[in-house]
C-alpha cells in the first residue's frame, strides 16, 4: 500500500504544526515577556482545533483528488487569515 505524503501533510496539517510550535514558544516565554506571549496561546489554540476539524472534514469530502484537497485547504487558510486580519483591525 502506497502512502500519499502530500495528502498526509496537507496545508492545514503544516499550519497546525506551525501553530503548535508557536503555542509551545508562547508557554515557554510567558515569564520573559510578562505574559504577552500567553496571548498567542489563547488566540492560537482555538484556531488549531478549527484547522484540525476542517482538515478532517475536507479529507472526508475530497477522497481521491490531492490537488483539490490542497486547493481547498489553501483557500481556507487564506480566508481565515484575511478574516483574522479584519477582526484584529
Amino acid at each position: 500500500m502506497k502512502k500519499n505524503w502530500l495528502r498526509i501533510f496537507s496545508p492545514c496539517i503544516i499550519a497546525v504544526m506551525f501553530l503548535l510550535i508557536t503555542i509551545v514558544w508562547g508557554f515557554a516565554n510567558k515569564e520573559r515577556t510578562n505574559g504577552w506571549s500567553y496571548l498567542a496561546v489563547i488566540i492560537f489554540v482555538p484556531y488549531t482545533i478549527a484547522l484540525l476539524v476542517a482538515d478532517v472534514l475536507i479529507k472526508i469530502f475530497i477522497k481521491t483528488k490531492t490537488l483539490y484537497l490542497w486547493l481547498a485547504e489553501i483557500a481556507l487558510i487564506i480566508i481565515s487569515i484575511l478574516l483574522f486580519k479584519y477582526y484584529i483591525g
